[in-house]
């Protein structure tokens, strides 16, 4: 009896100093989530307008990380996101900007749907509307 108590106790001893030494370490530290958009340089300058127009129009602030490289042949603009509010944000944002960018074209019949225009505008949403 004597030795199952001793064994006992030498377990539960063992067993709060392994949970004390691991409450000093940070085993796992729990990561904010991103998004990243790669897009290019036509896709970019959407994006910056949209994000201008909106800030000029609401106020307020954007945090986002950019970083821009060569892949391929081509210059890449690489956004990281970590807020996912902003996120949403400026995808109202991005369709203020197409509206107004369409609302300018003088006569809509003489485009078509393989016009630059319109081809960012629907890779610019695909890369923004899949990540909320």
């Amino acid at each position: 009896m004597r030795t199952t108590q001793f064994f006992f106790i030498i377990s539960l001893y063992a067993v709060i100093c392994t949970a004390q030494s691991f409450a000093g370490e940070n085993v796992f530290t729990p990561q904010p989530p991103r998004h990243l958009l790669t897009l290019n340089a036509d896709e970019y300058s959407l994006f910056n307008e949209a994000a201008a127009a909106g800030l000029d129009k609401y106020g307020g602030a954007i945090e986002i990380n950019l970083k821009i490289a060569k892949i391929g042949d081509e210059n890449r603009w690489i956004i990281t996101i970590r807020n996912t509010k902003l996120l949403r944000v400026l995808k109202f944002w991005l369709g203020e900007k197409s509206i107004d960018l369409l609302s300018s074209v003088p006569d809509m019949g003489k485009l078509d749907k393989k016009h630059q225009m319109f081809s960012t505008l629907e890779a610019l949403s695909r890369r923004i509307y899949p990540s909320v």
